[in-house]
């Protein structure tokens, strides 16, 4: 018996935008660069790159499969430069949406920034954020973060506009501090001051944002989509009751 395979046949483009959409929006209402300047005022300074779309396919994605291309590198490089002018004390990198965590470089300064391409086109994270937004906006976004260092992180639970929970972010590594009833009472006020700016300039009424300590004081690191980070202490979403650090 002899059997025929019909041909393989690739979805369209817009066959795959719809398909994505619902993801899209989700990562698009917390991306770093739309967030409004009331917002950015209580984040970490950033530098923000733009890079049109058609050249990252025609350029940047080919990079990913193992073509060499040193003009997208010179560009990321070239970039990483002139925010480093801006922040000499050295930056963190990241999308827009999402940093390569997958990459074990944290901070670029001088001595290292030339392997921040090996970073970017060798990271999952990156390559499937650029694969989802190709379909949805004409650019990707490139931001250089002043380098900060932290102590405690947190991770707090908005819900309807109200915290739900709040967690220690870094929770399988040993606690940084010893977690008082002051303390508490210290990262809950803090929350509830970074909620009230963030509601009154953010649309969706659910979401996740995380606060960093630092030697200068508490800043709003980013805010993420309700649902699609991780749940930390709290192991799953339909746990999340309550202030518990």
């Amino acid at each position: 018996m002899t059997f025929t395979l019909p041909p393989i046949q690739a979805p369209t483009d817009e066959e795959v935008k719809q398909w994505t959409t619902a993801k899209w929006k989700a990562q698009e209402s917390a991306l770093l660069s739309g967030l409004h300047p009331a917002i950015m005022a209580i984040t970490i300074p950033t530098m923000f790159f733009a890079i049109p779309m058609q050249e990252v396919k025609e350029k940047w994605l080919p990079v990913f499969d193992g073509k060499n291309d040193g003009e997208a590198c010179t560009r990321q490089v070239e970039c990483g430069r002139r925010a480093l002018a801006e922040f000499p004390d050295g930056v963190f990198f990241k999308l827009d949406s999402r940093s390569p965590k997958d990459s074990d470089i944290g901070k670029y300064t001088a001595e290292n920034l030339d392997q921040l391409p090996n970073a970017f086109f060798g990271s999952e994270r990156v390559f499937d954020d650029i694969c989802l937004q190709r379909h949805h906006r004409d650019r990707i976004v490139l931001c250089f973060r002043k380098w900060v260092e932290f102590g405690e992180e947190y991770r707090v639970f908005v819900k309807e506009r109200q915290i739900q929970g709040i967690s220690r972010y870094d929770y399988l590594s040993a606690s940084k501090v010893e977690h008082t009833p002051e303390v508490v009472a210290a990262v809950q006020g803090q929350a509830e001051g970074y909620l009230a700016t963030i509601n009154e300039h953010y649309p969706p009424s659910d979401y996740v944002f995380d606060i960093g300590h630092t030697p200068d004081g508490p800043v709003m690191i980013e805010i993420n989509p309700y649902g699609l980070s991780d749940p930390c202490l709290f192991g799953s979403y339909a746990n999340i009751r309550g202030f518990v650090a």
